[in-house]
Order: structure tokens, then sequence, then C-alpha cells
């Protein structure tokens, strides 16, 4: 199903032995426009306030009641890699990830390893907002994304073209 993503910041997010959290934003390769992250507040359970958590770990969605459900356990949740979710998430840090969560193989495409952050990894909050530019003018501001909650490919960029 297509869902916008701005609609799902704030979902809340459970794990098969309890509640995580809620959703607070998305990482997304700009090159492949799809999602490879859910940037998951954690309130109270644990003493990061923010982790990463693979989409392909997402069982359920519920628009309805505003909930993801996942395959993971609050443990491994709380067991994987730090990761400082306000910077690039460089392409090693990406790969152990998904290693912890048992998602290998062809989820990554193969690409050299860089330390500084891969730049095709961006935040969904970042990019809203942002300038579109046409061949000629100025078109408008990214207003959001449409995203597909199965395969997690972003098929649509929504655009505010009033400026136009």
């Amino acid at each position: 199903m297509l869902r916008n993503i701005r609609d799902l910041y704030g979902f809340a997010i459970h794990a098969t032995d309890g509640d995580m959290g809620s959703v607070h934003d998305f990482y997304f390769d700009d090159q492949q426009w799809t999602v490879r992250h859910l940037v998951v507040t954690t309130g109270r359970w644990l003493s990061r306030h923010r982790v990463l958590v693979p989409p392909m770990s997402v069982t359920n969605v519920d628009g309805n009641c505003g909930e993801f459900h996942t395959a993971l356990t609050k443990a491994q949740v709380a067991n994987s890699p730090d990761v400082n979710t306000d910077k690039p998430v460089s392409r090693q840090r990406h790969a152990e990830l998904y290693w912890h969560y048992g998602f290998m193989g062809s989820v990554l495409p193969e690409e050299p390893r860089r330390e500084e952050g891969d730049p095709h990894l961006r935040r969904t909050r970042e990019v809203i907002g942002y300038f579109v530019h046409g061949v000629d003018d100025r078109i408008g501001q990214v207003d959001d994304f449409l995203v597909d909650d199965g395969s997690w490919i972003i098929r649509y960029m929504a655009v505010d073209a009033r400026s136009w």
C-alpha cells in the first residue's frame, strides 16, 4: 500500500515482546529510492534516545491504529550497533546494522566502504523542504514522499508547486 512518509512519523513501533517507541524519521537511498532504516525514538526503556531499525523487519503497518509491528525483539534492538542518527550513516555501519538484525546478502548494493558516511543515504525530514528545479526554473519544494510499505520503495515525491 502507498503511504505518505509524513503520515508515518509518530507511528508506534512494536517488537515481538513489547513497545519499542515511535518512528521519528526514515533514511532512504537517493539512488535506489528505497527506505533503508526507520529512525525510532525509544523513550525510557533504552538509554539511547534513537535507534535504526531495518524496514524489512516490519511485519504489519496498521494505518488505522498508527502502528508498526516488527519481527524484532527488544533485546535485538537494545544490542544493535550504536549509530548517531543526527549524522550520515557510513556504509560500514549500514552493513553492520543489517548483519546484526539478520538481513544479509542482496539487500546491500556492492560498493566500496566509506567511513565518512554514505552521501546517498538521506533523512526524509531533511529532504522535505528542498527546492525542486526543472530544466529552466524552480518548480517548487519537496512536500512528502509516497512509499510502498511492502517493498519500502519510494514511488513518488510530492512537490508543492504553489509558488510556481
